[in-house]
């Protein structure tokens, strides 16, 4: 008898499509997962790896083949296994393949640099005073209304001497947050731009590059475990269970519904599937060019949309140079010379000494932020003027730089219509959040989503890329056996029924400062307004609804006449009427033209404005400032109120006598429902 198939469709073979075919073959269940695996991996290109690419001979030139300098100074992808580990995952990998640092992978020493100004002079690095102009901005940003760039919150600052326009904190902003993130700091968020995690350990380069990893993922030289709780990677001498990969199969639209998944290919073929884990560079998924769009039939869920659409997508460029023989001082890692500017602190300012890692005449530069969309217009000749003139001020007057150029290979991430970039940022206006809202669950039950881009945690790495595919692997394992969590639908954006507002709303303090929901804390003092309209401060109570966590809800934006935007849950109240505050209503239910309050002085009344605009957002985070005394908190200094007004006047009462008698907690738990999150 024929047995149905359980067709599952992995687009992309770089690191999260490979993590996800290896674990959906060394995991499958046939009887617990509704029948034999039946796996396609389509590749839009002509080779496995993705965004990690160990150019081989053919790919970088005889040249480097005749030098032996293939391997580490031919990758122009990613380098480095970042913070590695024993429980890091791609160290796994490597460990697995009898690879360890000094034997086929070999630790880069960011101490081991030497940094010149642009005058050529050696110089102390400053690193102290960036990172405290970091932290400073960082906070002052916190302060703000709504998000803004990195470079504005840097705006008027100093340490030690150092101000956003040095050239030292410039060298370290181009080598740090801009290298880092992939992303120019004037559009990097201020608020989240690193607000992801990081593994603790040692940086390290695979002697032979990243192929040695992707390579194993997709001949079975390893085998893994579904990586649910602690991940197992395991050699495997003989009987490999290979990955088949389908080259040159770009997907250009996906037709999806809760019962399956069709795929269209730019040859105009068509393939059915139960399951598809997409693993399509966020560069791509953002594309409208015709060369490289992806189309989605109905169109992807608000909360998916609005994440590819806001979150940034940067670029990196790669430039490894070979030289006939080594004609640099080889002691040191990396060579530094800072300089300011936008597009000059990033341009071939920042060198590795590839001979310190493989003995082979090889300097590796980059182009960061705003200049590695310059570099990626440069020639060859262009790029290797600017980095000799750069050479030529780092290194001493003993020393020649040659004149010659060199043998010169070149990544150009931005121009390749598979990529569009090379990897994620969080720009303004949103935060790991936002990747958790767009890429955190299944769509229909069918669609899956993996990829860097889709790792709220270690966004912009491999080890994230790698995640990010055993959780899609997973997720369809869990949806094939009939316990498929809940997924999104297209017209049906979450929710929220509890009063909230996201965690980027403002309220005031005591004290004049501003400070977002997301900051509050039991005991603050805010200020609200008197059921009179009159203002005063009150305190905020443990009744406080506060989940950071909470991504996806659909929220109502109020705008007034004024300008101010009240972003909150639909069954919100806010006071309208003819006059303040004895008249709620639900924000769901106010009209354009309703009369609402708002605040602009502390010291004062509130004030009428009209609602001249309303329309919706989709927010991280859910939050409800109660007050120890039921006043109405002001936030984005418009009145607003928790519940109806029965309520409130009843809070004004029993709040004072539970906050007294130390029972909030205890009134909350048993009463109100410790499934929530509250306030700290």
């Amino acid at each position: 008898d024929l047995v149905a198939t359980v067709k599952v469709v992995v687009v992309g073979a770089g690191t999260s499509g490979l993590a996800a075919a290896r674990t959906l073959t060394d995991t499958w269940d046939t009887a617990a997962n509704g029948g034999p695996l039946e796996l396609t991996v389509f590749e839009a290109g002509t080779r496995i790896g993705g965004r990690t690419w160990t150019l081989n001979a053919a790919e970088a030139g005889a040249a480097w083949d005749t030098a032996g300098a293939l391997g580490a100074p031919t990758d122009m992808g990613a380098s480095w296994i970042h913070g590695s580990t024993s429980t890091h995952p791609i160290t796994k990998i490597a460990t697995a393949l009898n690879l360890a640092e000094g034997s086929g992978l070999v630790r880069t020493n960011d101490n081991s640099a030497e940094l010149h100004l642009c005058t050529g002079e050696p110089t102390n690095d400053q690193y102290a005073a960036y990172e405290s102009l970091l932290t400073e901005a960082q906070q002052n940003a916190e302060n703000s209304a709504t998000d803004i760039p990195l470079w504005q919150a840097l705006s008027g600052l100093s340490s030690s001497g150092q101000t956003r326009d040095s050239e030292l904190f410039q060298y370290h902003l181009a080598v740090g947050a801009e290298f880092n993130t992939a992303g120019p700091v004037t559009q990097l968020s201020a608020w989240y731009y690193n607000d992801d995690s990081q593994y603790s350990g040692r940086e390290l380069v695979w002697a032979q590059g990243y192929k040695e990893m992707y390579e194993a993922l997709q001949s079975g030289a390893v085998r893994v475990n579904d990586g649910s709780s602690t991940l197992e990677v395991t050699a495997v001498p003989s009987a490999r269970r290979a990955i088949s990969v389908t080259y040159s199969k770009r997907v250009t639209s996906v037709t999806y519904s809760s019962t399956g998944v069709v795929l269209t290919t730019a040859d105009n073929s068509t393939y059915n599937a139960d399951y598809v884990i997409i693993t399509i560079p966020l560069g791509v998924l953002k594309s409208s060019d015709a060369s490289s769009r992806v189309t989605f039939s109905p169109a992807l869920p608000p909360a998916t949309a609005n994440g590819i659409a806001q979150l940034g997508f940067g670029n990196v460029v790669k430039i490894a140079l070979l030289f006939p023989t080594v004609w640099w001082p080889t002691g040191t890692h990396y060579y530094g010379l800072a300089q300011a500017g936008d597009t000059n602190r990033g341009l071939f300012t920042y060198f590795l000494n590839v001979h310190a890692l493989s003995a082979k005449p090889v300097l590796m530069t980059f182009a960061l932020g705003a200049a590695a969309d310059t570099a990626e217009g440069m020639n060859n000749t262009a790029v290797w003027a600017q980095i000799r003139a750069n050479l030529v001020k780092i290194f001493p007057g003993s020393v020649t730089v040659p004149t010659t150029a060199p043998q010169m290979i070149r990544s150009t991430w931005r121009a390749n219509p598979l990529a569009k970039g090379a990897y994620t940022y969080v720009a303004v206006g949103t935060s790991k959040n936002t990747i958790t809202a767009a890429f955190g669950g299944n769509v229909e039950g069918r669609l899956f989503f993996a990829g860097e881009h889709t790792s709220a945690a270690y966004r912009g790495t491999v080890h994230g890329a790698f995640q990010t595919g055993q959780v899609a692997a997973r997720a369809v394992k869990a949806c094939s056996a009939g316990s498929c969590p809940s997924g999104r639908s297209p017209s049906s954006p979450s929710s929220y029924e509890d009063p909230c507002f996201p965690s980027e709303a403002l309220v005031t303090m005591a004290d004049g400062t501003p400070r977002r929901l997301g900051a509050l804390r039991a005991g603050d003092a805010i200020v609200a307004a008197r059921t009179d309209g009159t203002l005063t401060t009150d305190t905020v109570s443990l009744l406080s609804l506060a989940d950071a966590d909470a991504q996806g809800t659909t929220f109502v934006v109020l705008t007034t006449a004024s300008g101010r935007n009240l972003t909150l849950t639909p069954t919100h109240h806010v006071p309208v009427g003819a006059a303040c505050c004895a008249d709620l209503k639900q924000a769901k239910d106010v009209a354009v033209g309703e009369t609402v309050y708002e605040a602009v002085s502390v010291s004062a009344a509130v004030r009428a404005t009209q609602v001249k605009k309303i329309g919706t957002a989709i927010k991280p985070g859910l939050h409800s400032p109660v007050l120890s005394h039921g006043t109405m908190p002001i936030v984005n200094g418009v009145a607003t109120s928790f519940d109806a007004l029965h309520n409130v006047r009843l809070a004004s009462y029993g709040l004072p006598l539970l906050e007294a008698t130390g029972l909030t907690a205890t009134f909350r738990d048993a009463v109100l429902g410790a499934e929530h999150k509250y306030i700290a």
